[in-house]
Protein backbone atom coordinates (compact mmCIF):
# COMPACT_ATOMS: atom_id res chain seq x y z
CA UNK A 1 0.00 0.00 0.00
CA UNK A 2 1.36 3.44 -0.93
CA UNK A 3 2.68 5.50 1.93
CA UNK A 4 2.79 2.92 4.70
CA UNK A 5 2.72 3.68 8.43
CA UNK A 6 0.07 4.10 11.08
CA UNK A 7 -3.44 5.10 10.04
CA UNK A 8 -3.99 8.84 10.30
CA UNK A 9 -7.56 9.98 10.65
CA UNK A 10 -8.98 13.44 11.22
CA UNK A 11 -11.73 13.53 13.86
CA UNK A 12 -13.45 16.36 12.04
CA UNK A 13 -13.47 14.42 8.82
CA UNK A 14 -14.82 11.35 10.62
CA UNK A 15 -17.77 13.26 12.03
CA UNK A 16 -18.58 14.74 8.61
CA UNK A 17 -18.37 11.43 6.79
CA UNK A 18 -20.48 9.54 9.29
CA UNK A 19 -23.21 12.19 9.25
CA UNK A 20 -26.55 11.68 7.51
CA UNK A 21 -25.77 9.76 4.32
CA UNK A 22 -27.26 12.34 1.96
CA UNK A 23 -26.76 15.55 3.87
CA UNK A 24 -23.77 16.60 1.77
CA UNK A 25 -25.72 17.62 -1.33
CA UNK A 26 -27.75 20.14 0.61
CA UNK A 27 -24.78 21.35 2.61
CA UNK A 28 -22.43 21.89 -0.30
CA UNK A 29 -24.76 22.72 -3.19
CA UNK A 30 -25.35 21.25 -6.62
CA UNK A 31 -22.36 23.10 -8.11
CA UNK A 32 -19.84 21.42 -5.81
CA UNK A 33 -18.14 18.47 -7.54
CA UNK A 34 -19.22 15.19 -6.00
CA UNK A 35 -15.60 14.04 -6.31
CA UNK A 36 -12.61 16.40 -6.32
CA UNK A 37 -9.10 14.97 -6.70
CA UNK A 38 -6.29 17.51 -6.49
CA UNK A 39 -2.60 16.95 -7.36
CA UNK A 40 -2.74 13.29 -6.32
CA UNK A 41 0.46 11.25 -6.11
CA UNK A 42 0.92 7.61 -5.13
CA UNK A 43 4.48 6.31 -4.84
CA UNK A 44 5.51 2.70 -4.21
CA UNK A 45 8.83 1.30 -3.13
CA UNK A 46 9.98 -1.37 -5.60
CA UNK A 47 13.07 -3.51 -6.06
CA UNK A 48 14.46 -1.06 -8.61
CA UNK A 49 13.59 2.00 -6.52
CA UNK A 50 10.45 4.08 -6.12
CA UNK A 51 7.63 3.88 -8.64
CA UNK A 52 5.22 6.77 -9.12
CA UNK A 53 1.97 4.96 -9.91
CA UNK A 54 -0.08 8.18 -9.83
CA UNK A 55 1.55 11.47 -10.78
CA UNK A 56 -0.20 14.79 -10.16
CA UNK A 57 -3.73 13.68 -11.07
CA UNK A 58 -6.46 16.33 -10.70
CA UNK A 59 -10.08 15.51 -11.57
CA UNK A 60 -13.45 17.06 -10.72
CA UNK A 61 -16.51 14.84 -11.23
CA UNK A 62 -20.01 16.36 -11.25
CA UNK A 63 -23.02 14.94 -9.43
CA UNK A 64 -24.68 12.16 -11.38
CA UNK A 65 -21.82 11.96 -13.87
CA UNK A 66 -20.53 8.68 -15.31
CA UNK A 67 -16.79 9.34 -15.39
CA UNK A 68 -14.29 6.83 -16.76
CA UNK A 69 -10.57 6.41 -16.13
CA UNK A 70 -9.25 4.86 -19.35
CA UNK A 71 -5.78 3.69 -20.21
CA UNK A 72 -3.45 0.73 -20.74
CA UNK A 73 -2.27 -1.58 -17.97
CA UNK A 74 0.01 0.19 -15.52
CA UNK A 75 -1.24 3.70 -16.33
CA UNK A 76 -2.42 4.38 -12.75
CA UNK A 77 -6.17 4.20 -13.25
CA UNK A 78 -6.88 1.45 -10.69
CA UNK A 79 -4.48 2.97 -8.15
CA UNK A 80 -6.33 6.27 -8.50
CA UNK A 81 -9.65 4.50 -7.92
CA UNK A 82 -8.28 2.66 -4.88
CA UNK A 83 -7.02 5.95 -3.43
CA UNK A 84 -10.56 7.35 -3.77
CA UNK A 85 -11.95 4.25 -2.05
CA UNK A 86 -9.37 4.38 0.73
CA UNK A 87 -7.67 1.06 -0.07
CA UNK A 88 -4.46 2.90 -0.99
CA UNK A 89 -2.86 5.81 0.86
CA UNK A 90 -1.69 8.63 -1.45
CA UNK A 91 1.69 10.25 -0.88
CA UNK A 92 0.58 13.74 -1.94
CA UNK A 93 -2.56 15.65 -2.83
CA UNK A 94 -6.13 15.59 -1.58
CA UNK A 95 -9.46 13.87 -2.21
CA UNK A 96 -12.87 15.31 -1.35
CA UNK A 97 -16.19 13.45 -1.62
CA UNK A 98 -19.23 15.71 -1.64
CA UNK A 99 -17.23 18.54 -0.09
CA UNK A 100 -15.78 16.38 2.69
CA UNK A 101 -12.02 15.82 2.77
CA UNK A 102 -11.32 12.09 3.01
CA UNK A 103 -7.61 12.27 2.23
CA UNK A 104 -5.15 15.15 2.51
CA UNK A 105 -1.46 14.61 3.14
CA UNK A 106 -0.82 18.27 3.98
CA UNK A 107 -3.52 18.33 6.69
CA UNK A 108 -2.78 14.82 7.98
CA UNK A 109 -6.27 13.52 7.06
CA UNK A 110 -7.05 9.95 6.04
CA UNK A 111 -10.59 8.62 6.45
CA UNK A 112 -10.76 4.78 6.45
CA UNK A 113 -12.68 2.88 3.81
CA UNK A 114 -15.72 2.01 5.92
CA UNK A 115 -16.32 5.67 6.77
CA UNK A 116 -16.33 6.89 3.17
CA UNK A 117 -19.71 7.18 1.45
CA UNK A 118 -18.77 4.86 -1.40
CA UNK A 119 -19.77 1.51 -2.90
CA UNK A 120 -17.37 -0.53 -4.99
CA UNK A 121 -17.57 -3.38 -7.50
CA UNK A 122 -14.31 -5.27 -7.93
CA UNK A 123 -13.01 -6.97 -11.04
CA UNK A 124 -13.35 -10.36 -9.31
CA UNK A 125 -16.89 -9.53 -8.01
CA UNK A 126 -15.88 -10.78 -4.50
CA UNK A 127 -19.07 -12.86 -4.11
CA UNK A 128 -19.29 -14.91 -0.90
CA UNK A 129 -19.61 -18.55 -2.05
CA UNK A 130 -21.28 -19.78 1.17
CA UNK A 131 -24.11 -17.23 0.97
CA UNK A 132 -27.27 -16.99 -1.09
CA UNK A 133 -27.88 -14.16 -3.56
CA UNK A 134 -29.92 -12.20 -1.01
CA UNK A 135 -27.38 -12.74 1.76
CA UNK A 136 -24.58 -11.43 -0.46
CA UNK A 137 -26.54 -8.30 -1.29
CA UNK A 138 -27.59 -7.80 2.34
CA UNK A 139 -24.04 -8.06 3.70
CA UNK A 140 -23.09 -4.33 3.65
CA UNK A 141 -26.41 -3.37 5.25
CA UNK A 142 -26.07 -5.94 8.02
CA UNK A 143 -22.53 -4.83 8.84
CA UNK A 144 -23.93 -1.28 9.10
CA UNK A 145 -26.59 -2.56 11.56
CA UNK A 146 -29.53 -1.55 9.36
CA UNK A 147 -32.86 -2.86 10.82
CA UNK A 148 -33.78 -6.33 9.50
CA UNK A 149 -37.06 -5.28 7.85
CA UNK A 150 -35.36 -2.42 6.03
CA UNK A 151 -32.58 -4.78 4.92
CA UNK A 152 -35.07 -7.15 3.30
CA UNK A 153 -36.93 -4.33 1.54
CA UNK A 154 -33.76 -2.73 0.20
CA UNK A 155 -32.29 -6.07 -0.90
CA UNK A 156 -35.40 -7.08 -2.84
CA UNK A 157 -35.62 -3.63 -4.43
CA UNK A 158 -31.97 -3.87 -5.57
CA UNK A 159 -32.47 -7.41 -6.91
CA UNK A 160 -35.57 -6.34 -8.83
CA UNK A 161 -33.56 -3.51 -10.33
CA UNK A 162 -30.99 -5.93 -11.77
CA UNK A 163 -33.47 -8.70 -12.64
CA UNK A 164 -32.53 -11.32 -10.03
CA UNK A 165 -35.42 -11.08 -7.55
CA UNK A 166 -36.58 -14.60 -8.46
CA UNK A 167 -33.13 -15.99 -7.57
CA UNK A 168 -32.84 -14.35 -4.15
CA UNK A 169 -32.52 -17.68 -2.31
CA UNK A 170 -30.18 -19.36 -4.82
CA UNK A 171 -26.63 -20.22 -3.64
CA UNK A 172 -24.07 -17.87 -5.15
CA UNK A 173 -22.08 -20.81 -6.51
CA UNK A 174 -25.02 -21.75 -8.75
CA UNK A 175 -24.91 -18.48 -10.69
CA UNK A 176 -23.46 -17.79 -14.12
CA UNK A 177 -20.73 -15.20 -14.59
CA UNK A 178 -23.24 -12.59 -15.74
CA UNK A 179 -25.50 -13.28 -12.77
CA UNK A 180 -22.59 -12.98 -10.35
CA UNK A 181 -21.74 -9.64 -11.88
CA UNK A 182 -25.33 -8.50 -11.32
CA UNK A 183 -25.16 -9.60 -7.68
CA UNK A 184 -21.99 -7.55 -7.20
CA UNK A 185 -23.76 -4.53 -8.71
CA UNK A 186 -26.82 -5.06 -6.51
CA UNK A 187 -24.62 -5.26 -3.41
CA UNK A 188 -23.07 -1.93 -4.35
CA UNK A 189 -26.38 -0.28 -5.27
CA UNK A 190 -28.13 -1.40 -2.07
CA UNK A 191 -25.83 0.81 0.03
CA UNK A 192 -27.32 3.92 -1.60
CA UNK A 193 -23.88 5.53 -1.47
CA UNK A 194 -23.12 8.88 -3.05
CA UNK A 195 -20.22 7.48 -5.10
CA UNK A 196 -20.12 4.19 -7.03
CA UNK A 197 -16.67 2.86 -7.95
CA UNK A 198 -16.36 0.18 -10.65
CA UNK A 199 -13.00 -1.49 -11.25
CA UNK A 200 -13.16 -3.23 -14.66
CA UNK A 201 -16.35 -5.09 -13.67
CA UNK A 202 -16.93 -6.58 -17.13
CA UNK A 203 -13.44 -7.84 -17.91
CA UNK A 204 -14.10 -11.44 -16.77
CA UNK A 205 -17.13 -11.89 -19.05
CA UNK A 206 -17.08 -13.29 -22.58
CA UNK A 207 -17.44 -10.80 -25.44
CA UNK A 208 -21.16 -11.31 -26.07
CA UNK A 209 -22.13 -11.11 -22.40
CA UNK A 210 -19.87 -8.10 -21.93
CA UNK A 211 -21.83 -6.14 -24.54
CA UNK A 212 -25.13 -7.10 -22.91
CA UNK A 213 -23.94 -6.17 -19.41
CA UNK A 214 -22.49 -2.91 -20.67
CA UNK A 215 -25.94 -1.93 -21.92
CA UNK A 216 -27.59 -2.99 -18.66
CA UNK A 217 -25.01 -1.13 -16.58
CA UNK A 218 -25.61 2.06 -18.53
CA UNK A 219 -29.36 1.76 -18.07
CA UNK A 220 -28.97 1.11 -14.33
CA UNK A 221 -26.74 4.14 -13.81
CA UNK A 222 -29.18 6.33 -15.75
CA UNK A 223 -32.07 5.19 -13.54
CA UNK A 224 -30.17 5.68 -10.30
CA UNK A 225 -28.36 8.89 -11.21
CA UNK A 226 -25.48 7.85 -8.93
CA UNK A 227 -22.13 9.49 -9.54
CA UNK A 228 -19.97 6.71 -10.98
CA UNK A 229 -16.23 6.29 -11.48
CA UNK A 230 -15.46 3.49 -13.92
CA UNK A 231 -12.04 2.00 -14.60
CA UNK A 232 -11.36 0.17 -17.86
CA UNK A 233 -8.82 -0.41 -20.60
CA UNK A 234 -11.64 -1.14 -23.09
CA UNK A 235 -12.25 1.77 -25.44
CA UNK A 236 -15.72 0.58 -26.48
CA UNK A 237 -16.87 0.44 -22.86
CA UNK A 238 -15.53 3.91 -22.16
CA UNK A 239 -17.02 5.49 -25.27
CA UNK A 240 -20.47 3.91 -24.90
CA UNK A 241 -20.95 4.39 -21.14
CA UNK A 242 -19.27 7.64 -20.18
CA UNK A 243 -20.32 11.25 -19.85
CA UNK A 244 -16.62 12.13 -19.76
CA UNK A 245 -13.37 10.19 -19.97
CA UNK A 246 -9.92 10.81 -18.50
CA UNK A 247 -7.29 9.17 -20.70
CA UNK A 248 -4.29 8.13 -18.58
CA UNK A 249 -0.71 7.11 -19.29
CA UNK A 250 2.30 6.63 -17.01
CA UNK A 251 0.39 7.78 -13.93
CA UNK A 252 -0.76 11.03 -15.52
CA UNK A 253 -3.99 12.27 -17.05
CA UNK A 254 -3.25 13.05 -20.69
CA UNK A 255 -6.63 14.45 -21.67
CA UNK A 256 -10.18 14.77 -20.34
CA UNK A 257 -13.28 15.18 -22.48
CA UNK A 258 -16.57 13.76 -23.69
CA UNK A 259 -16.41 10.50 -25.66
CA UNK A 260 -17.39 12.30 -28.84
CA UNK A 261 -14.80 15.05 -28.40
CA UNK A 262 -11.96 12.67 -27.56
CA UNK A 263 -12.73 10.33 -30.46
CA UNK A 264 -13.41 12.92 -33.15
CA UNK A 265 -11.07 15.73 -32.12
CA UNK A 266 -8.42 14.64 -29.59
CA UNK A 267 -5.69 17.11 -28.74
CA UNK A 268 -2.95 14.55 -28.16
CA UNK A 269 -1.41 11.81 -30.26
CA UNK A 270 -1.71 9.22 -27.48
CA UNK A 271 -5.46 9.82 -27.17
CA UNK A 272 -5.92 9.56 -30.93
CA UNK A 273 -4.13 6.21 -31.10
CA UNK A 274 -5.60 4.69 -27.95
CA UNK A 275 -9.23 5.47 -28.77
CA UNK A 276 -9.51 3.36 -31.90
CA UNK A 277 -7.91 2.84 -35.28
CA UNK A 278 -6.58 6.02 -36.84
CA UNK A 279 -4.53 7.24 -39.76
CA UNK A 280 -1.61 9.50 -38.81
CA UNK A 281 0.27 11.76 -41.21
CA UNK A 282 3.37 13.70 -40.08
CA UNK A 283 2.94 17.48 -40.35
CA UNK A 284 5.97 18.87 -42.17
CA UNK A 285 4.77 22.45 -41.88
CA UNK A 286 1.63 24.16 -40.56
CA UNK A 287 0.26 27.60 -41.45
CA UNK A 288 -2.98 29.33 -40.55
CA UNK A 289 -5.27 30.07 -43.53
CA UNK A 290 -8.50 31.71 -42.35
CA UNK A 291 -10.63 29.26 -40.41
CA UNK A 292 -8.49 26.26 -41.34
CA UNK A 293 -4.90 25.14 -41.17
CA UNK A 294 -2.81 24.38 -44.24
CA UNK A 295 -0.63 21.37 -43.44
CA UNK A 296 2.08 19.86 -45.62
CA UNK A 297 2.05 16.04 -45.31
CA UNK A 298 3.57 13.06 -47.17
CA UNK A 299 0.39 12.79 -49.29
CA UNK A 300 0.28 16.49 -50.15
CA UNK A 301 -1.21 19.70 -48.74
CA UNK A 302 -4.23 19.14 -46.51
CA UNK A 303 -6.78 21.57 -45.15
CA UNK A 304 -7.40 20.84 -41.47
CA UNK A 305 -10.38 22.34 -39.65
CA UNK A 306 -9.74 21.05 -36.11
CA UNK A 307 -6.92 20.62 -33.67
CA UNK A 308 -4.35 22.19 -31.40
CA UNK A 309 -2.58 25.48 -32.07
CA UNK A 310 -0.33 25.16 -35.07
CA UNK A 311 3.04 25.57 -33.23
CA UNK A 312 2.43 22.41 -31.16
CA UNK A 313 0.69 20.34 -33.85
CA UNK A 314 2.93 17.63 -35.25
CA UNK A 315 0.55 15.07 -36.74
CA UNK A 316 -2.67 15.06 -38.79
CA UNK A 317 -5.18 12.47 -37.64
CA UNK A 318 -8.23 11.09 -39.46
CA UNK A 319 -10.28 7.98 -38.68
CA UNK A 320 -10.47 5.31 -41.44
CA UNK A 321 -14.29 5.50 -41.54
CA UNK A 322 -14.10 9.23 -42.31
CA UNK A 323 -11.99 8.90 -45.48
CA UNK A 324 -14.31 8.93 -48.49
CA UNK A 325 -14.08 7.59 -52.02
CA UNK A 326 -14.55 10.60 -54.30
CA UNK A 327 -16.54 10.56 -57.53
CA UNK A 328 -14.89 11.55 -60.82
CA UNK A 329 -16.43 15.05 -60.83
CA UNK A 330 -15.54 15.94 -57.24
CA UNK A 331 -13.58 19.14 -56.64
CA UNK A 332 -12.32 20.86 -53.53
CA UNK A 333 -9.55 20.39 -50.98
CA UNK A 334 -7.93 17.21 -49.72
CA UNK A 335 -8.39 15.05 -52.83
CA UNK A 336 -5.73 12.34 -53.13
CA UNK A 337 -5.20 9.83 -55.95
CA UNK A 338 -4.28 6.26 -55.08
CA UNK A 339 -4.62 2.60 -55.94
CA UNK A 340 -6.34 -0.15 -53.96
CA UNK A 341 -3.60 -2.40 -52.56
CA UNK A 342 -5.75 -4.70 -50.44
CA UNK A 343 -9.42 -5.49 -49.84
CA UNK A 344 -10.85 -7.22 -46.75
CA UNK A 345 -14.58 -7.94 -46.92
CA UNK A 346 -16.10 -8.26 -43.42
CA UNK A 347 -19.77 -8.14 -44.40
CA UNK A 348 -21.32 -4.77 -43.65
CA UNK A 349 -17.95 -3.00 -43.83
CA UNK A 350 -15.12 -3.35 -46.33
CA UNK A 351 -11.60 -2.53 -45.16
CA UNK A 352 -9.33 -1.14 -47.87
CA UNK A 353 -5.63 -0.38 -47.95
CA UNK A 354 -5.01 2.33 -50.56
CA UNK A 355 -1.48 3.22 -51.67
CA UNK A 356 -0.89 6.92 -52.27
CA UNK A 357 2.75 7.28 -53.26
CA UNK A 358 4.90 6.02 -50.39
CA UNK A 359 1.99 6.14 -47.93
CA UNK A 360 -0.76 3.55 -47.47
CA UNK A 361 -4.07 4.65 -45.96
CA UNK A 362 -6.72 2.44 -44.36
CA UNK A 363 -10.33 3.15 -45.34
CA UNK A 364 -13.44 1.55 -43.84
CA UNK A 365 -16.44 1.86 -46.13
CA UNK A 366 -19.89 0.30 -46.31
CA UNK A 367 -20.21 -2.65 -48.67
CA UNK A 368 -22.97 -1.07 -50.77
CA UNK A 369 -20.41 -0.30 -53.49
CA UNK A 370 -17.02 -1.95 -53.67
CA UNK A 371 -13.66 -1.47 -55.33
CA UNK A 372 -11.31 -4.21 -56.52
CA UNK A 373 -7.68 -4.72 -55.71
CA UNK A 374 -5.51 -2.79 -58.19
CA UNK A 375 -8.28 -0.31 -59.06
CA UNK A 376 -7.34 3.38 -59.31
CA UNK A 377 -9.34 5.52 -56.89
CA UNK A 378 -9.54 9.10 -55.68
CA UNK A 379 -9.88 9.73 -51.96
CA UNK A 380 -11.34 12.69 -50.11
CA UNK A 381 -10.20 13.55 -46.59
CA UNK A 382 -12.91 15.97 -45.36
CA UNK A 383 -11.22 18.98 -43.69
CA UNK A 384 -13.77 18.85 -40.85
CA UNK A 385 -12.64 15.28 -40.08
CA UNK A 386 -8.92 16.06 -40.15
CA UNK A 387 -7.44 16.94 -36.76
CA UNK A 388 -4.01 18.35 -35.92
CA UNK A 389 -2.77 16.68 -32.73
CA UNK A 390 0.24 17.30 -30.50
CA UNK A 391 2.41 14.95 -28.49
CA UNK A 392 0.96 13.91 -25.13
CA UNK A 393 4.21 14.89 -23.41
CA UNK A 394 3.68 18.53 -24.38
CA UNK A 395 0.81 19.20 -21.99
CA UNK A 396 -0.66 16.64 -19.63
CA UNK A 397 -4.13 16.98 -18.14
CA UNK A 398 -5.67 18.84 -21.09
CA UNK A 399 -9.42 19.34 -21.03
CA UNK A 400 -11.05 18.74 -24.42
CA UNK A 401 -14.02 21.05 -24.29
CA UNK A 402 -17.49 19.71 -25.10
CA UNK A 403 -18.44 21.18 -28.45
CA UNK A 404 -14.80 21.43 -29.57
CA UNK A 405 -15.36 18.44 -31.82
CA UNK A 406 -16.84 18.41 -35.32
CA UNK A 407 -20.50 17.52 -35.69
Amino acid sequence: MAGGGPEITSNAAQSDVTADSHGGADAHGADTPLLAIQALDAVYAGEAGTVKAVDGVSIAVARGEFFTLLGPSGCGKTTTLRCVAGFERPTAGSIRIDGVTVSCIRDNVFVPVHQRDIAMVFQSYAIWPHMTVAQNVAFPLETAHVPRREVRNRVMRALEMIGLADLHDRPATHLSGGQQQRVALARAVVKDARLLLLDEPLSNLDARLRVQMRRELGQLQSRLGTTTIYVTHDQDEALSLSDRIAVMRDGKVVEIGTPRALYLAPRHLFTAEFLGQTELLPARSVTRDGDTLRVETPIGTLRVANGVDEPSGRTVMIRPEHIEFATPGDTGPNLVDGRVAQVAFTGRVVEYAVATGSTTLSIHALSGSMFDQGEAVRLRLPPERCVLVGDADDNHQDETEPGHHPA
